[in-house]
């Protein structure tokens, strides 16, 4: 068994209906505020790219050689590319961010009755081990 097999292993033994339910509204959190820095990048890179190509139109009108001019072509296209490669991830993140509210909202739904049975019950639970089936 690897570590990180052995680590996962302990965090499941120790997953509760509440820790769920916060890791999960934590990695949405964390998805949304990625994606927003990745779509700020992309935008920027945008801009960037845009203002390459008036550079290159610029170098091209006062007839700079053609492998400088298509050299910040070339670069504005890779930026453009990248650009859109960062709405393409932004567009994934939002698909992940929606897959863990899903995610909290079924644990919701199947345990957040338990949950709230055990939290309104007069007694304490028993040991884990009482509840196990032979």
């Amino acid at each position: 068994m690897t570590a990180t097999t052995a680590a996962a292993r302990t965090e499941a033994e120790d997953l509760t209906y509440r820790r769920l339910v916060a890791k999960v509204q934590e990695l949405a959190s964390a998805v949304g505020a990625n994606a927003e820095q990745v779509a700020e990048l992309g935008r920027d890179t945008e801009e960037y790219a845009k203002d390459l190509a008036r550079v290159a139109e610029m170098l091209a009108s006062v007839a700079v050689d053609p492998a400088t001019t298509g050299e910040c072509q070339d670069t504005a296209q890779v930026m453009t590319g990248a650009a859109e490669a960062a709405v393409t991830y932004v567009s994934a993140t939002d698909t992940t961010a929606a897959a863990a509210r899903a995610v909290g909202k079924r644990a919701a739904a199947d345990h957040g009755g338990i949950q709230e049975a055990v939290d309104a019950s007069a007694v304490s639970m028993a040991d884990a081990s009482f509840y196990e089936q032979d």
